[in-house]
């Protein structure tokens, strides 16, 4: 066993002991795992060789993080973190399938929290394992009660029978949704069952959804007997509490809510990482809104519909989106069409998560419908009819600017067109409407809708989306999960747009270097335990999660102002004479002026050494542990970095600064030179903000104490990013 330090504390230290390196066997890839890849692979969904034996190495990995089935008990959690729309059901079902050729006779996959993505899923692996072959080695069970008792009891019963072939084993598929009835009469089985050796996989998609504790903020610093679970967590806890040889796999786009748990006691909170890597064509938030920006229009705000802000009649910006997706969807419909999806297209109206404002949508859209295609109808010539074609023509005119090739509309386009709108659907999906939407029996929808299309709905051949909201809460994870328009779409992604309002498209910019560095720092963790991973995430706008999920303290680091040192209550004599000795070491013949001050730039690696040695106040321990953290990332990346050291007292004097009696100095900073330009620009704006920066002052304290102290002000890059820690307390 190997110590690993999970929060460092200068005299208390806080250590919890790790076996680092995850313990891991060697999955084979047996009869039905073949026959898996192979039907991908002759379906299309897979595109070649080479991705084939990407999505099998994969596969492999992942089930190697799980429980080894030839041991008696196992009990593991894990996250599967992917993208949106980027193929994480091939990936479960590739493991499920796996699983099996491994000795797993028992699946329990948790699909979604409502009826329509259980379905969707439900269908999916049949179709995908062909689960209703004759004499077929799966047993596929949805949402099952008492009455499938003695079936499962009889198959696990069978299948330890000695000498079996493989192809007479048989191994169980229950599907279930998020609910609490559904999960009481799983459990309640599984109870019932003797499932002692008996492996069992959990899949848990869409995990990040339900799943997590939302008592988890009000649970800080309690007894266990004291805390309290949301319903959906403690039938999870229950359910894993109840299966002697399971590994529960979280499959998510945003585990941001999952890495939140607290590592020391929360049974889902995830012991190793797998990144799933999308395949060929996908694409994503870089190729939406930073390679092809153009494609991303921002709805004006006085269309944005708001308290204050009631709308009465659809928006120019809503009529713009209609156009252009009617057009596409006659062009689909062509017999040389080569690029667009030849099956279904779509368009998303995502307006808000009030049903009222989804049938005032919907209506619009109707209403609209009716009146063009009537328009259309009209005699050659007619006012109202040149004046629509036009409007289209305008349209098209500027679709060709992304697609250049797009031939002239014709007078039998315009026929066509008006035959497109016509046979165009406008479905709302939201609580109210659960039907499930009949995707063989038309080719072009605009699906109308909110919440319930957040999470896992795919809609297929999406080309327009129109998002007339703003970022509500903020909440990172949440808003990446309405990018129901990210996907395998690489072949007509220049037919593709999006219309956003401006904030959330903002958010979502930001959100392409969230998850560029929070997958980044997961990546060194792929073959350890999860828990040695710091929770480290980079936001500006955005929050990380909801923060009833979040079980630790988070400090932040802002990049954009200076991180201080502001308490000095238990500042002593020793750190003291650390600062001086490292301000001796300084060559001061190196030393420059820059108004009142001196500067020197020497190696970072030095400051990091000093903040290493300074013992903090419990009140800035949370910052500069954090600072620490950062710094040795980035040495990792590059050991010469520089930072400039400037010495704020190069005349010897001390500065007076009151303290009160927490020990904290509230104004540190001194001024700006009132005369202006060419003066003394304050000391926020003394350093190169290109580059790290120390500033370090000599304070005689005045008020509640009386002491002489070093007070260190630090600064990042101005490009780096907003840095937040999590801290977990360990209250086991």
């Amino acid at each position: 066993m190997k110590e690993e330090e999970i929060r460092i504390k200068n005299k208390d230290r806080q250590i919890v002991e790790l076996d680092n390196e995850l313990e891991k066997w060697n999955p084979i890839i047996g009869v039905e795992s073949n026959r898996l890849f192979n039907s991908f692979l002759k379906s299309g969904e897979i595109e070649g060789i080479d991705a084939l034996e990407k999505l099998k190495d994969e596969t492999t990995d992942l089930l190697s993080k799980c429980g080894d089935p030839s041991k008696e008990t196992h009990e593991g959690t894990g996250l599967a973190f992917g993208k949106i729309q980027s193929g994480k059901t091939m990936s479960y079902i590739s493991l499920i399938s796996m699983a099996r050729d491994n000795g797993y006779p028992l699946i329990i996959l948790i699909a979604g929290t409502t009826n329509a993505l259980l379905t969707q899923t439900t269908d999916r692996v049949k179709e995908s394992l062909n689960t209703e072959r004759y004499g077929d080695v799966w047993r596929l069970i949805k949402e099952p009660t008492k009455k499938d008792l003695s079936t499962i009891e009889g198959i696990l019963k069978n299948n330890q029978e000695e000498d079996l072939e493989e192809n007479e084993k048989v191994s169980i598929i229950i599907t279930l949704k998020k609910n609490k009835a559904t999960l009481n009469n799983s459990i309640l089985l599984i109870k019932n069952l003797n499932l002692n050796k008996i492996p069992t996989l959990i899949i848990d998609d869409e995990s990040d959804q339900a799943s997590v504790n939302t008592q988890n903020r009000a649970n800080i610093g309690k007894e266990e007997d004291k805390r309290k679970y949301s319903v959906i967590y403690s039938k999870m806890k229950e359910l894993k509490e109840n299966i002697p040889h399971h590994t529960f796999v979280q499959y998510t786009a945003t585990p941001q809510a999952n890495l939140t748990t607290s590592i020391f006691f929360d049974i889902l909170s995830p012991k190793f990482i797998h990144l799933l890597n999308p395949g060929e064509g996908y694409v994503g938030g870089k190729e939406f809104f930073k390679e092809n920006s153009y494609l991303t229009e921002i709805i004006p705000d006085i269309e944005i519909e708001s308290k204050d802000n009631e709308l009465h009649q659809i928006t120019k910006s809503l009529e713009k989106a209609l156009k252009i997706f009617f057009i596409e969807a006659m062009i689909s419909n062509s017999i040389d069409n080569e690029e667009l999806p030849k099956k279904n297209i779509s368009m998303l109206v995502h307006p808000s998560v009030k049903m009222d404002s989804h049938k005032k949508h919907a209506n619009w859209i109707k209403n609209i419908k009716t009146r063009w295609a009537k328009t259309l109808e009209k005699e050659e010539g007619d006012k109202d009819r040149d004046d629509l074609i036009k409007e289209f023509k305008d349209i098209h005119i500027e679709l060709k600017k992304t697609v250049p090739h797009l031939k002239n509309l014709t007078e039998k386009d315009f026929k066509k067109l008006k035959r497109t709108i016509t046979k165009t659907e406008v479905i709302v999906k939201n609580s109210r409407n659960k039907k499930e939407i009949e995707w063989k029996k038309n080719r072009s929808f605009i699906i109308v809708g909110g919440y319930t299309l957040d999470r896992g709905m795919t809609l297929p051949g999406l080309v327009i989306t129109y998002m007339p909201r703003g970022i509500g809460g903020g909440n990172s994870d949440s808003i990446q999960q309405r990018a129901r328009f990210y996907g395998y779409k690489k072949d007509y992604l220049l037919y593709c747009r999006t219309f956003l309002e401006r904030k959330l498209k903002d958010g979502y910019e930001e959100y392409i270097e969230t998850e560029y560095e929070l997958r980044k720092a997961l990546m060194k963790y792929s073959n350890m335990n999860l828990d040695s991973w710091k929770r480290e995430f980079f936001v500006e706008m955005l929050k990380i999660t909801r923060g009833g999920v979040i079980a630790g303290e988070i400090s932040s680091i802002n990049s954009k102002t200076w991180e201080r040192i502001k308490h000095f209550n238990n500042w002593g004599n020793e750190n003291n004479s650390i600062v001086e000795k490292f301000i001796d070491s300084l060559d001061k013949s190196k030393l420059t002026s820059e108004y009142i001050n001196k500067y020197i730039v020497i190696k970072l690696k030095n400051i990091l050494n000093l903040f290493e040695r300074i013992s903090f106040d419990k009140n800035d321990e949370n910052v500069f542990l954090g600072i620490i953290d950062i710094l040795k990332e980035k040495l990792k990346e590059n050991e010469n970095l520089d930072c400039r050291i400037y010495l704020m007292n190069h005349d010897g004097k001390n500065r007076n600064r009151a303290i009160d009696k927490s020990g904290e100095i509230h104004s540190l900073f001194g001024g700006n030179d009132p005369r202006g330009e060419g003066f003394y620009p304050g000391d926020i704006n003394i350093g190169d903000r290109n580059i790290f920066n120390l500033q370090i002052y000599k304070i005689q304290t005045t008020g509640e104490y009386n002491k002489k102290v070093y007070a260190l002000a630090f600064s990042f890059p101005k490009s780096d990013k907003t840095f937040l820690q999590l801290n977990f307390k360990n209250d086991k």
